[in-house]
């Protein structure tokens, strides 16, 4: 089965509909297509945006709940950061990356797949990456 990385700006676009290519993410790992890893990062860093939508009034209080557990149902292997705490913060120091995005990458490289990301600066430093835009 092939494996890649899954940021948390491509998980909320994709739980919210806002990107079709990143809804075909999320259907290829639900057929079993795709077996998705990510930070164990991306699930606060996915449900703050979905609760800010919430809190604005985009979304209602029941949307939001309905879209957190089709997240947490998604079939995922979600890494603890400890894991990756060391060679995370040398891959941002060394290619100029935030933090959480030098965790995707870290993650993907050592594993060797591809990250799939919204983050410009992620795709860039990262050697196998798509860049959702």
């Amino acid at each position: 089965m092939v494996e890649a990385v899954l940021d948390s700006v491509v998980l909320s676009r994709a739980l919210l509909g806002e990107d079709e290519r990143a809804v075909a993410v999320l259907e290829k790992a639900a057929r079993g297509e795709l077996d998705l890893i990510w930070s164990a990062y991306v699930y606060p860093d996915a449900f703050q945006a979905i609760v800010s939508l919430a809190e604005t009034q985009v979304l209602s209080t029941a949307e939001a709940h309905a879209f957190i557990r089709l997240a947490l149902s998604i079939p995922c292997r979600a890494v603890p950061v400890q894991e990756m705490a060391s060679a995370a913060a040398v891959t941002a120091l060394a290619r100029r990356l935030r933090y959480r995005p030098a965790c995707d990458v870290t993650l993907a490289e050592s594993r060797n797949v591809r990250l799939i990301t919204a983050d410009p600066d992620s795709a860039a430093a990262c050697r196998d990456s798509i860049l959702l835009t």
